[in-house]
């Protein structure tokens, strides 16, 4: 007969299950629900929830939300919610605990807590390791990145660019991350899993704080996730691995179903969720065909740049061209170029008629905003030359074509031998 566990032990393994079902909730729900509205219900009704703590209870003052996403997961409803998820399980806790008096369940309950973390870790990882393993998250450098100076990278853009800039490196990282999701969804290799991701994971956690990346509340629980699934196996690690002691086998894991059957179809229901899971993450992340690129596609360089206006000898810096940018997604094509304050102009859908040897620019963030027509000319593959009215002034610009495999970054390569360090 076991002892009943104190009051603190039984509050935090109550906690810990509370907490991480909360957190979970998300990640399960875009994973496995058929349904968006779901997961738009559950956006919306979460969005209303923080913004009422957050403007009524703590006084912010400015306008936020959680509903749209943006790609960052620190915004201040993210730090809101987490902080609401925090102390509703503390609350939670305290009451279950109070109520369950004879604590009869607390191994089960630690045991469901451990399954939750798993999964929930597994499948994060997963999706992380296949997007790396197939270069959908840290992509070569594009050819804007490669002519920008160095001071004028962020933190973030420049770990991206030396991240995307190895491509063997990301790989190799992607595998890392694979490995330990697929070791963590089964219970006897979920130590070695989660020692693999505890190890990947400090790395990704420091560079998201030292490179500014706006993923530090979700990396950090992860790595929490990982030290949590391995702690309870640390002092036998210890006493192998620096203690040179010998240590007794881990007892056998709490068994939470006891009939034949319940335990068979619990395998059958993971291992339907697991594969779906990897299907639908190698779907979503298998390279797609990208469409060749046309003719006018890439990044052209400016090299010379007039306008016939009265009394400018040479165009300001608020209205001359560095560089003029064409790219392709799916079946529109985009068009913007960079002025010599280093602004950008706005994102132009092009229409181009290969015929009459123009481009229609329309910037579909202002309708007011009259088409912008250029009327252009190639001389060879690598020189085009553009003219056309801007601001009710003719222009001309002649550009060169950039080629990204030609920069040294992308052309340096690896060497096995070297004799003096090459560090540009």
């Amino acid at each position: 007969m076991t002892s009943r566990p104190g009051f603190a032990r039984a509050a935090l393994t109550r906690f810990a299950l509370l907490y991480w079902l909360l957190f979970s909730f998300e990640v399960w729900l875009s994973e496995i629900s058929p349904f968006d509205s779901l997961q738009k219900l559950f956006d919306h009704g979460r969005d209303t929830f923080v913004q009422w703590v957050g403007h009524d209870l703590f006084g912010v003052s400015y306008e936020f939300s959680i509903a749209e996403q943006t790609g960052s997961g620190d915004r201040t409803g993210d730090w809101i919610w987490i902080l609401c998820v925090a102390i509703v399980s503390v609350i939670g806790a305290i009451a279950w605990t109070l109520l369950d008096r004879r604590r009869a369940r607390d191994a089960a309950l630690r045991e469901i807590t451990r399954m939750v973390v798993r999964y929930t870790l597994g499948v994060i990882m997963f999706g992380y390791g296949i997007a790396k393993v197939f270069e959908g998250q840290f992509p070569l450098p594009y050819e804007g990145r490669l002519v920008q100076n160095y001071g004028d990278s962020s933190p973030m853009g420049l770990m991206w660019t030396f991240m995307g800039a190895s491509p063997a490196y990301v790989i190799f990282a992607g595998i890392a991350e694979t490995t330990g999701a697929v070791l963590v969804w089964f219970r006897r290799t979920t130590t070695l899993g989660a020692l693999i991701l505890g190890v990947v994971l400090v790395n990704v956690v420091m560079m998201n704080f030292c490179y500014d990346v706006p993923v530090k509340i979700n990396s950090t629980h992860y790595l929490v996730m990982a030290v949590y699934l391995f702690a309870p196996d640390l002092r036998r690690l210890v006493d192998v691995l620096l203690l040179d002691r010998a240590t007794a086998p881990k007892g056998p894991a709490t068994l939470l179903l006891s009939r034949r059957w319940q335990r068979i179809t619990s395998v059958v229901v993971r291992v339907l969720v697991i594969g779906y899971i990897a299907i639908t993450t190698l779907k979503d992340s298998w390279p797609r065909d990208k469409p060749e690129p046309g003719p006018h596609d890439g990044l052209w360089i400016v090299t010379a740049f007039s306008r016939d206006a009265k009394n400018e000898p040479v165009a300001p810096d608020d209205v001359r061209w560095l560089r003029f940018q064409l790219s392709r997604f799916e079946d529109m094509q985009y068009a913007a170029w960079r002025l010599a304050n280093n602004k950008p102009s706005p994102f132009y859908v092009a229409a181009i008629d290969d015929a009459a040897h123009t481009m229609t620019l329309t910037d579909k963030s202002d309708d007011k905003q009259p088409p912008v027509v250029l009327h252009f000319q190639h001389d060879g593959d690598d020189v085009m030359t553009f003219e056309g009215t801007f601001d009710g002034v003719a222009t001309r610009v002649k550009t060169r074509r950039f080629d990204r495999s030609k920069s040294l970054l992308m052309s340096r390569g690896f060497h096995w031998i070297n004799e003096t360090p090459f560090n540009r």
